[in-house]
């Protein structure tokens, strides 16, 4: 996590996240989608980098990346595998770098953590330092799943979760083009609510009520238990 305002707090963020977040297994795992993206990039960072997934991830893929957080365990964990990683202040960090220097921005879980105004500040300052042609992305929570939504809570320091489409425009507003949206983390299907069953036996006229039956428990599978998080992706 990179919130200014987590620092404050007497917590252990690495068992918070062994917790409530997943391994980091399952973190690499979700994430080795998303290394396309960087592929032959040689100076990407990754704000907010936790205990060092993606640092990990693009080692592995001969991508140069380097990280920054507020978190002194994080960090500290991340030096201890090895990883490239400081801590530093997102904005403070930024602002110290050549403008048009990366090659790639990786921002993942950060964002519902920030203040509007630094949430503004910052995407603008990512524009300015990275180079034209390169991408950005961004993953955080998911709000148009109930679920997902309820959950964002277990977090103290969450602020509020942000609608795809603001977070679209915001990156639009910032200087970005080809901005697109993608959800990830879909629920399984054992958690979501269960269709009957229609098979060629079924008289006609009930087929016909439970068609419509169907229909809304897909519906309401989509408001309920959508996909738990979404990446937006913007290129300079």
């Amino acid at each position: 996590f990179n919130t200014p305002n987590s620092s404050g707090l007497d917590i252990n963020y690495f068992r918070f996240e062994e917790q409530f977040r997943g391994s980091r297994e399952d973190i690499k795992h979700r994430q080795s989608n998303f290394m396309n993206y960087f592929l032959g990039c040689s100076n990407v960072l990754d704000i907010g980098c936790g205990r060092g997934e993606f640092l990990e991830l693009s080692k592995e893929h001969g991508i140069a990346a380097r990280g920054i957080d507020i978190d002194d365990t994080m960090v500290d964990y991340c030096l201890s595998k090895g990883l490239n990683a400081e801590k530093e202040d997102a904005l403070s960090y930024l602002e110290k770098l050549g403008d048009r220097s990366l090659d790639g921005i990786f921002i993942d879980q950060v964002v519902e953590h920030l203040e509007p105004d630094y949430l503004i500040k910052l995407l603008k300052l990512c524009f300015q330092k990275l180079k034209y042609g390169y991408y950005i992305f961004i993953e955080t929570v998911n709000p148009l799943s109930l679920v997902s939504f309820a959950n964002f809570y277990i977090h103290m320091t969450h602020k509020k979760p942000i609608h795809p489409e603001t977070l679209k425009f915001l990156l639009t507003s910032s200087g970005f083009r080809d901005v697109d949206a993608k959800f990830f983390s879909p629920v399984s299907e054992e958690s979501r609510l269960q269709k009957v069953p229609l098979d060629d036996h079924t008289e006609k006229w009930i087929v016909q009520y439970l068609d419509i039956y169907n229909y809304n428990i897909d519906k309401l599978n989509g408001i309920i238990y959508g996909a738990q998080d979404y990446a937006v992706i913007g290129k300079k």
